[in-house]
């Protein structure tokens, strides 16, 4: 777990990224801002609706299209970011 405030003047928001089923969309903007979003792409998150529902199952290209800039190196970084925590989540095969 990790704490991470969003901007001065908003709350702590703490996330256990082994565990991502019941995230909030203040917990998944939360998550978009430590991989680099900023609050300027944390805040476009949160006025998306984007929870964890929606950053596990869309596409990612649908997720990058919807981050307010065109830094390739920034939309590389969230993509690596994005498949990482996709692949965490992937129940074990029996």
């Amino acid at each position: 777990m990790f704490n991470l405030e969003l901007s001065s003047n908003s709350r702590e928001v703490q996330l256990d990224i082994s565990n991502t089923e019941n995230w909030s969309v203040s917990e998944t903007a939360a998550w978009f801002y430590r991989n680099g979003g900023g609050t300027t792409g944390a805040s476009k998150f949160k006025s998306e609706g984007i929870n964890e529902k929606t950053l596990l199952t869309e596409p990612t290209n649908d997720l990058l299209a919807a981050i307010p800039t065109e830094n390739l190196g920034f939309k590389t970084k969230l993509r690596e970011a994005l498949a990482e925590l996709q692949n965490s989540q992937i129940p074990p095969s029996y």
